[in-house]
């Protein structure tokens, strides 16, 4: 990154090599890795346990978990809805979560990899259009959802879907709890079936595919450009697709 090669040797380009403390208001000398909360932590723990890493937990109320073996990587739990924006603006270096919310929010990152994992273990999940199982046989098409209100925590993927399919439908923004929006709240939701069991429990059957996602590996564009963070955060992708095979 400072320097260029001449010939068979490496010169310095400029009359001094930058110091990246200097140059990069934002720089560390760590990895600051964001890693989801929620239904993901516990099977990133465990694809973490599978590496050479060795996690700290400190508890199940910590959220600043240590890799004992690895000074330079420190890890923090956030929700995995932060990651994106997180990763996006360098507040962190490198986060796991899925390409879903990083459509979404459109986040400008780098993708190291997709590890295909989720809350069971390895393989992609669906988000679904379900609806109320009383209601199913009003819906014989997509067209049948012509104007209709959808709940979604993903209103951004389900209007470029509706869009593209040339359905006009009235996109309502959930912050949570979406099985509980049909039918009191909208008509449809738009929400994640990793078992399926929270949608058959609160009276629901999908019917249609709207987006398949699985939890990537991303990084801060910036980040990349320090030549020993690099080195570093491959060789953490590489140990978490080690992991993964």
């Amino acid at each position: 990154f400072y320097k260029m090669k001449n010939g068979n040797n490496w010169v310095v380009s400029g009359e001094k090599v930058l110091d990246p403390k200097k140059v990069y208001k934002d720089y560390s000398d760590v990895v600051v890795f964001a890693v989801p909360s929620g239904s993901l932590y516990a099977s990133t723990v465990m694809l973490f346990n599978l590496t050479n890493y060795r996690l700290e937990l400190r508890g199940e109320q910590c959220l600043k978990p240590a890799i004992r073996n690895e000074k330079k990587i420190k890890l923090l739990v956030v929700r995995a809805k932060e990651i994106p924006s997180l990763v996006g603006n360098g507040q962190v270096d490198m986060g796991l979560v899925g390409n879903d919310f990083v459509e979404e929010y459109g986040s400008n990152v780098t993708d190291m990899g997709d590890l295909g994992y989720n809350e069971s273990g390895l393989g992609n999940v669906l988000w679904v259009l379900a609806v109320p199982k009383d209601q199913k046989s009003k819906y014989k098409s997509l067209k049948d959802f012509k104007n209709k209100k959808i709940s979604t925590e993903l209103p951004n993927i389900t209007k470029k879907f509706f869009v593209k399919k040339g359905i006009p439908v009235q996109i309502i923004t959930s912050h949570g709890s979406t099985e509980s929006h049909a039918p009191f709240l909208s008509d449809a939701i738009v929400d994640l079936a990793e078992t399926g069991r929270s949608l058959k429990a609160n009276g629901l059957v999908p019917l249609y595919k709207i987006k398949e996602s699985s939890v990537h590996l991303y990084a801060h564009n910036h980040s990349l450009a320090y030549g020993w963070k690099r080195r570093k955060m491959e060789e953490i992708a590489k140990e978490l697709k080690k992991a993964c095979k």
